[in-house]
């Protein structure tokens, strides 16, 4: 089977999901049955720069929906199964599933809903639409059923998050670790879903990082679609 991977929002974030997912074959295996490259997923990546539209997508959206579409139609040819490396775009989970078939769509968003069935304090950093649960672009509006409390940052932080999530992909992880820190510090919640994909990025580059803390949808992702290639 061979794993799919569509990214371009941004590209650095579909090489996070591609290096988990590489771990996530090794762990999955065990040295037992993993002798080295032969044992290694075979995977496709489509980087589609147009999708990093999507970070305004109230505007874009059509333009962004089309990009999309096409794009999951060609990765479906070409894989067994496969996932999407931005939150923002499983707002159109349905259509993502739809126009890659015959391959399985695996939802990342599915996936850290689940992991947050039982928890009772949690907090959401995303982009700009993925944290506003009342507008039409966030695909996270199902964690409100789920979650005993959840927890935003206020109209400002969200605001420094969004501009925060821009330099991440301009500038490089290192370089935003200070203001990623001072906007974590505003945060209560003991879990932390990291919904974008740029955030794992600078929780990477931050040593002081309290690893337990966070809840990272990439990685979940790249679980499930190396357990999809193992039955």
């Amino acid at each position: 089977m061979r794993i799919g991977i569509l990214t371009g929002s941004g590209p650095d974030a579909g090489l996070d999901l591609w290096a988990k997912v590489l771990a996530a074959n090794k762990r999955l295996r065990g040295p037992a049955d993993f002798r080295g490259d032969v044992d290694a997923p075979a995977v496709v990546i489509h980087s589609v720069p147009a999708l990093g539209w999507s970070m305004d997508l109230e505007v874009h959206h059509e333009a962004v929906h089309e990009t999309m579409v096409a794009a999951c139609a060609e990765l479906g040819a070409a894989c067994s199964v496969f996932g999407v490396a931005c939150n923002t775009l499983h707002v159109y989970a349905d259509d993502l599933a739809r126009a890659g078939r015959p391959a399985t769509f695996v939802s990342m968003v599915e996936l850290t809903t689940a992991a947050c069935a039982s928890r009772d304090r949690v907090a959401l950093l995303g982009s700009r639409t993925t944290m506003d649960l009342d507008g039409p672009w966030s695909a996270y509006t199902p964690l409100r059923g789920v979650v005993g409390e959840l927890e935003l940052p206020d109209a400002a932080a969200q605001v420094a998050l969004h501009e925060l999530i821009y330099d991440i992909k301009r500038l490089g992880a290192a370089a935003c670790v200070p203001r990623w820190r001072a906007l974590l510090a505003d945060i209560d919640a003991s879990t932390v879903v990291l919904a974008c994909t740029e955030l794992p990025l600078v929780v990477a580059a931050d040593p002081h990082s309290e690893a337990a803390r966070f809840l990272d949808p990439t990685a979940l992702l790249a679980d499930a679609l190396v357990r999809h290639t193992m039955r």
